[in-house]
């Protein structure tokens, strides 16, 4: 019996392999790209509608579908939902806004309303939130408290850079926590905390370092007037001085 030697397997060279794996990669790309266009040009994936949801009533319809600038029929794979969400955030009143795609026509944008805490300035006020954003030119409601500061410039959609209006603001939000409902928010000369309550109350609280502690006394001095005060001076907290009218 003759036995027949083995055939050794030759092994594929390295120029030959390079050639398969370019082979198998262009035809999944050829497939990714007849995919991607399949995608883009069906028909079912055309905006149809655009929903939209506003937190808010200071925040108009109208300008939210203008600065997202999706068009209806627009396929809704090309529209650039991080963009347009960023470019509605540049309306000085909105806070956060989403913008998502709802397979197969329909793009749902979710917009939240900034707050307004402050009316800054006397004359020519902007009306503010807590992060000194400007949301308006005047003061957008009448029970908002007045900062009294000098008026940086800016402009509705800019932030305020001012460590005085910050400190401020915070000062007018501490004592609306404890209770007061305030009027106005300033300085004397001297840099001393002055705030007037809605009846005309003045509060002197020079140092607001020790704020908690001050305004805590104006209730039980309030109390125990015998007569409508025009001004509490808390400056030494341990011997408050009172004006009556």
């Amino acid at each position: 019996m003759s036995v027949r030697p083995l055939r050794r397997r030759s092994k594929r060279s390295l120029a030959t392999r390079i050639r398969i794996v370019w082979v198998i990669a262009l035809l999944v790309l050829i497939a990714a790209g007849g995919l991607a266009y399949a995608l883009i040009t069906a028909p079912q994936f055309r905006i149809s509608e655009v929903d939209t949801q506003i937190e808010g009533r200071e925040i108009a319809r109208s300008e939210v579908l203008a600065r997202a600038h999706i068009d209806a029929g627009e396929n809704i794979w090309l529209i650039g939902a991080h963009a347009a969400a960023r470019r509605i955030e540049t309306i000085p009143y909105v806070l956060d806004a989403r913008v998502e795609r709802r397979l197969p026509a329909t793009v749902a944008i979710t917009v939240t309303q900034r707050t307004p805490v402050a009316c800054l300035g006397a004359r020519s006020p902007l009306t503010i939130d807590a992060t000194l954003r400007v949301l308006a030119d005047g003061c957008a409601r009448p029970g908002l408290v007045r900062i009294d500061a000098p008026l940086p410039p800016a402009r509705p959609g800019a932030t305020i850079d001012d460590a005085n209006v910050a400190a401020l603001v915070r000062d007018a939000a501490m004592l609306a926590s404890a209770g007061l409902t305030l009027r106005s928010v300033g300085r004397d000369a001297f840099g001393a905390l002055v705030a007037v309550d809605a009846t005309g109350l003045q509060l002197l609280f020079g140092d607001d370092a020790d704020l908690a502690a001050k305004v805590a006394l104006v209730g039980p001095i309030r109390q125990a007037a015998k007569r409508p005060l025009r001004s509490v001076d808390l400056r030494a907290p341990a011997t408050p001085v009172v004006s009556y009218r």
